[in-house]
């Protein structure tokens, strides 16, 4: 009798576990390499900015550095859509090199990253800007054209094109302060130096790199004074170069009187010089004056050299000879002078008492009296006494002065001195000025009286 057999039951399902674990198993396997073999995709670079993001046209090759985010290792720069050398510095910057044949015309250029598949793509772009070179300056004119030889310090406009911020005037090759007013306007400070001779300067204006360049040059023409025919007679009033107020007489004959203040201070005299000189041609000279200085400096020789337009300007310096001191001054002419004196007979404009302060080698307080007589008469704080006469010019409007000293407490003893005296209706003052015979002892007295 025959048996078949059979698999244990418990076997079998054991069995049967074990083959679909192992299915199971298998399928997962392939799943991970099958997700494992699956390629990454690029991202699409995003460019933020360029640097730099301008140059001049005609320049040289540079590197470009551009930044942004996303960028790969095979990223490149792209220029008005042609790739360019590029060096990957980070995921968020590249360099690359541009080549001077890329800028050698001025406009715009299209910047771009360009990422290769796969994914990738191309970036937004950045405009590159290409700048012209600046222009040569074109100098058309120039304002004032034309100045007096010895003039003040004064502001030049040039007008023209093409100016820039970095544009300056040059005065004969060198450059002057200049200040930019728009392309087509600057002006310069020229100082009085430029004008020191008589002759003509080219003004040019100059433009520096990239470009640039310098202009066609305008002629400036410093012109010598006028020459005058007349004299340098009248009353003159000014100012020294060292900050001294200067009130000056000049006579039809030559005969001088110069009065000049402290420094700074018009209200004080420091100084008297005196004496005789000749005009010719718009100039003045003398060689024979004395300084009478009241800042304790003593009496000092001195002369004269000033050119003169007749009723109009004396301009010039007083030199301390033996020294290199000078007193230089620009004064204006003042009409009154030429006004018919007040008198005769004495008006009661200058018939009254002054009061003011008289100058030797003593300054103190005095009072001046003047009569319609034409006698005068006063006394100083140090009790000095003093009587003399006044009478006007039948010139101009000036007056002639004698004043003698009554001994006693007076410096001058019992001397004599003469000279000149000038009347200002406003304020109400009156300036004598006066030597002795041999110009070895001067006074002056300056005072003024309520109207």
């Amino acid at each position: 009798m025959s048996r078949t057999t059979t698999g244990h039951p418990l076997r079998q399902r054991i069995a049967k576990s074990l083959f679909i674990l192992l299915c199971v198993s298998f399928l997962s396997v392939l799943a991970g390499c099958s997700d494992n073999d699956r390629k990454a995709v690029n991202a699409v670079p995003v460019l933020a900015s360029v640097s730099p993001a301008s140059v001049t046209a005609g320049g040289a090759a540079f590197t470009l550095t551009a930044t942004g985010s996303g960028f790969q290792v095979t990223s490149a720069v792209h220029w008005n859509g042609a790739a360019r050398p590029t060096t990957f510095v980070s995921t968020s910057q590249l360099t690359a090199a541009i080549p001077a044949t890329d800028v050698a015309m001025a406009g715009t250029a299209q910047v771009t990253v360009v990422t290769p598949a796969p994914g990738g793509g191309t970036s937004s772009a950045m405009t590159f800007t290409i700048q012209s070179p600046n222009a040569v300056p074109v100098l058309a004119s120039v304002s004032p054209a034309s100045a007096t030889v010895g003039g003040a310090a004064f502001t030049l406009n040039a007008t023209g094109s093409g100016f820039q911020v970095t544009s300056a005037v040059y005065w004969n090759g060198a450059a002057r302060p200049t200040t930019f007013v728009s392309t087509s306007q600057l002006t310069a400070a020229i100082p009085a130096t430029d004008l020191a001779m008589a002759g003509t300067a080219q003004v040019t204006v100059v433009t520096p790199a990239p470009g640039g360049g310098t202009s066609s040059a305008v002629t400036f023409t410093i012109q010598s004074p006028p020459v005058s025919t007349g004299t340098a007679e009248g009353w003159w009033k000014g100012t020294s170069s060292t900050g001294r107020s200067l009130e000056g007489l000049v006579l039809g004959s030559g005969e001088y009187w110069f009065i000049y203040s402290a420094v700074n201070n018009s209200a004080v005299i420091a100084g008297l010089s005196q004496g005789n000189g000749t005009s010719q041609n718009g100039r003045f000279t003398s060689s024979n004056g004395i300084d009478f200085n009241f800042e304790g400096a003593g009496n000092s020789p001195v002369t004269v050299d000033a050119t003169y337009v007749e009723e109009k300007t004396f301009n010039g310096a007083v030199k301390y000879t033996g020294t290199t001191n000078e007193l230089t001054f620009t004064t204006n002419y003042y009409f009154d002078y030429r006004l018919p004196s007040q008198a005769p007979p004495l008006g009661p404009w200058i018939t009254t008492t002054f009061s003011g302060t008289s100058y030797s080698s003593l300054t103190e307080y005095t009072e001046m009296t003047i009569a319609s007589s034409g006698e005068l008469a006063g006394v100083s704080a140090s009790g000095c006494r003093f009587a003399g006469t006044i009478a006007p010019s039948t010139e101009a409007n000036y007056y002639n002065v004698t004043v003698t000293f009554q001994g006693g407490a007076c410096v001058n003893g019992t001397g004599t001195v003469a000279g000149i005296a000038l009347f200002d209706f406003y304020p109400r003052r009156l300036t004598s000025a006066a030597v002795n015979s041999t110009r070895t002892s001067g006074y002056l007295f300056v005072g003024t009286a309520p109207w």
